[in-house]
C-alpha cells in the first residue's frame, strides 16, 4: 500500500531536484535540518555533521547574529530578506553568494 505524499515531502523532493542551493533551517534553534545536493556541493562536509547552524555557516555576516537579524521575518514585518556575502568553496576559491531568507511558522 502506498501512502499519499505530504506537502512537506513534496517540498523536500522539489528542493532536492533544484540546481539552486537550498537549506531548510529551524527558526528557533537555527539548526540546518535539510540541505539539498546543490547546497552540499557548495558547502561540502560542513553540512554532513550534526548541529550545524546558520551562524556556523556564515559567521562574518549579520547571520552570525541570526536571532536578532531574523526577528523581522518572525514578527511578520518583512516577507523576506536578502544577505549578500562571500564564502569559500570546496576548491578554496572565494565566491559571491546571495542568501534569500523567508519564514514559515508552520512547515506544513
Amino acid at each position: 500500500m502506498t501512502l499519499p505524499r505530504t506537502r512537506e515531502s513534496d517540498l523536500g523532493a522539489l528542493l532536492d531536484r533544484s540546481p539552486i542551493a537550498a537549506l531548510v533551517i529551524d527558526a528557533d534553534t537555527l539548526d540546518i535540518i535539510h540541505a539539498n545536493a546543490a547546497a552540499q556541493a557548495l558547502v561540502g562536509p560542513l553540512l554532513d555533521g550534526a548541529g550545524v547552524t546558520l551562524p556556523n555557516l556564515f559567521p562574518s555576516t549579520p547571520l552570525g547574529h541570526s536571532h536578532a537579524y531574523l526577528r523581522p521575518l518572525r514578527d511578520g514585518l518583512v516577507k523576506d530578506t536578502v544577505v549578500e556575502t562571500r564564502m569559500h568553496g570546496l576548491d578554496g576559491n572565494s565566491r559571491a553568494v546571495e542568501i534569500h531568507l523567508s519564514y514559515s511558522p508552520d512547515p506544513s
